[in-house]
């Protein structure tokens, strides 16, 4: 194998776990902070609860181990391939990431969500 077909390929492969990382972390992420529930910010004993709630959720360190991950291979990915060509493709994980809601954590996602972009701020 060249050089050349050697670098297409591994680039390749990792803009594919980039995109499941990304899309996987998120889903668990978001299944963490709802196991953990409603954060109360209003005063500190509240907060320090809170805090140990989320830190001692092993939902919620998969999905930071899996970010970290997803980091790593973005990282690699933008050495190796146009910044112009790797945003797009990892764009894919905005279709994922609905359809994970849907199927593993329950989540309604209407045909209209599915339609529009959100507003620009």
């Amino acid at each position: 194998m060249t050089f050349a077909r050697t670098h297409k390929t591994k680039t390749y492969v990792l803009l594919f776990l980039l995109v499941f990382l990304g899309s996987v972390a998120n889903t668990i992420l978001s299944k963490g902070m709802k196991d953990v529930g409603d954060l109360d910010i209003s005063h500190l004993s509240a907060l320090e609860a809170g805090a140990a709630r989320v830190l001692s959720s092993g939902t919620i360190w998969l999905g930071i181990t899996l970010m970290l991950l997803f980091m790593v291979c973005h990282m690699l990915v933008l050495s190796w391939a146009d910044y112009s060509f790797v945003m797009p493709f990892s764009a894919i994980a905005y279709a994922l990431v609905p359809l994970l809601g849907y199927l593993f954590l329950g989540e309604h996602v209407s045909a209209a969500a599915l339609r529009t972009a959100p507003p620009n701020p």
